[in-house]
């Protein structure tokens, strides 16, 4: 954490870069929606976003908004998993399914699937897509999981305000 980072509670400039959907120099970097990276950093300086997550996972959530390419609402490519998409994941190592949907803290009781972004698996699915293989500490160890669908995405459905 640097010293002005905002798991400090103070304001820190991102330098931001724009991603266009057709934009091949930036292939394999994760994107973030605009106002999906407004509302995440919000939280991150939010005064119960210790209670919700440890320090560590914040500072994660932190470093992966500062490196993701940002992207506007409307131009949001098909697969790409955002805040409130869901999707449906195969576990490498098993080869089970499970579906869940990368919601906000406190949307996780109001949805049958949820899984916060403040959790390790929604940490590290947002930003991905369909197809990318995603690491993430589960309870019983380090897991791959491939994003093999990306069942619902709210900017596609145009509902970029949510």
């Amino acid at each position: 954490m640097t010293a002005n980072s905002p798991l400090k509670n103070q304001p820190r400039r991102v330098a931001r870069r724009r991603a266009r959907a057709d934009d091949v120099s930036t292939a394999g970097l994760k994107r973030i929606v605009v106002t999906d990276r407004s509302r995440l950093g919000k939280l991150l300086v939010g005064p119960d976003a210790r209670a919700q997550a440890s320090t560590r996972l914040l500072a994660m959530l932190e470093a992966s908004l500062e490196s993701a390419l940002e992207v506007d609402p409307a131009a949001v490519p098909r697969g790409l998993v955002t805040m409130n998409s869901q999707v449906r994941l195969v576990d490498l190592e098993s080869g089970d399914e499970m579906t869940c949907s990368v919601v906000y803290p406190e949307d996780v009781e109001l949805v049958d699937d949820g899984v916060s972004v403040l959790e390790p698996l929604g940490m590290s699915l947002i930003g991905h897509h369909e197809g990318d293989v995603v690491d993430w500490q589960g309870p019983c160890g380090r897991r791959g999981m491939q994003i093999a669908e990306v069942l619902y995405q709210p900017e596609q459905e145009g509902a970029f305000h949510r």
